[in-house]
């Protein structure tokens, strides 16, 4: 009442195993006269049992989610593997000619080499979490990874232009560093390589505000980073599987990229969603990144738009 803020919504932490959670919400009114406070009408609400539901939801959800990873990872090391065994085998015959050992061993070589590479990138998909989270310089983040990207042998002959606008020099996010920068290369990277020789990559860092990340806790300071490539864009039929992991469309691609890119920016409590340009006059596709700035504190990350729900804050 002294603050003049309404609770949109709170919910007690239950005392016990046995406890209940109540659900909290309040309204102001303005009263007539010389009354310096508003009257203030709160509604308490038992949500124990929806909370127990959606609990049990949530461990489903996870427990299914595990299992379709073990499923994917499982037939992208098969392939590989099914491969060297082949090769090994007729190598081992001694029935081949000196060529085709050559071949058979160079094989056996570049599938080692990809089996090592998924592994690493599934270990980092893995490992996303922030164990000591420190203010992070972005615009400077931003700015070292268009420098790698632009001197990648993938970007050759594409033009990565950055837009900075109404960004201070010093904007903040909180977070840890190293998996920001590797989240924002990834996604400028992939960007390039579908630009292809000839393309462009448009970034433009802007600060907005909106309730994007949290309805209930309204309006709160974002920074929000655009990619825009000028590939061939991203049918709809495949949209919603894109940040799925081991999903690619690129030939030698682990399809570990994207899905990294979002786990990164759930983690520092943001979201990302893509614009399909596929069906619309203009080529490509944007990427658009949300993060919370140093000083909003983001406390609900359950709170996400779905993708038609993404329009400009």
């Amino acid at each position: 009442a002294r603050t003049r803020t309404p609770i949109r919504r709170f919910e007690t932490e239950p005392l016990s195993d046995d406890s209940f959670v109540l659900g909290v919400s309040t309204t102001l009114v303005e009263r007539e006269g010389s009354s310096p406070l508003p009257a203030v009408t709160a509604i308490f609400q038992d949500i124990t049992q929806k909370m127990r539901v959606e609990a049990l939801r949530r461990r489903s959800e996870r427990l299914e989610a595990v299992a379709e990873l073990s499923a994917s990872l499982a037939h992208e090391i098969k392939n590989p593997l099914a491969s060297i065994r082949s090769a090994v085998e007729q190598i081992g015959g001694g029935k081949v000619d000196r060529e085709d050992s050559e071949l058979l061993t160079r094989l056996v070589l570049r599938e080692s080499d990809r089996l090592s590479r998924l592994l690493t990138e599934f270990i980092d998909f893995a490992r996303v979490k922030i164990t000591a989270p420190h203010p992070i310089d972005l615009p400077s983040v931003v700015q070292q990874v268009v420098d790698l990207v632009r001197a990648h042998p993938d970007s050759r002959g594409v033009n990565i232009d950055l837009q900075v606008e109404g960004v201070p020099e010093s904007m903040q996010i909180q977070g840890a560093e190293d998996l920001v920068h590797r989240a924002v290369l990834n996604l400028v990277l992939n960007a390039a390589q579908w630009s292809g020789e000839g393309g462009q990559v448009r970034l433009r860092l802007d600060e907005v505000t909106s309730d994007l990340l949290s309805p209930a806790l309204g309006a709160l300071g974002l920074v929000r980073l655009t990619v825009t490539d000028s590939g061939p864009g991203i049918d709809e039929e495949i949209v919603e599987h894109i940040f799925n992991p081991f999903f690619t469309r690129r030939p030698g691609g682990t399809g570990l990229g994207l899905a990294l890119v979002q786990r990164a920016v759930e983690a520092h409590g943001g979201a990302i969603f893509v614009d399909n340009a596929a069906s619309t006059s203009a080529p490509g596709a944007t990427f658009s990144l949300y993060l919370p700035t140093h000083h909003s504190e983001v406390q609900e990350a359950s709170y996400l738009p779905s993708a038609e729900d993404t329009g400009s804050p």
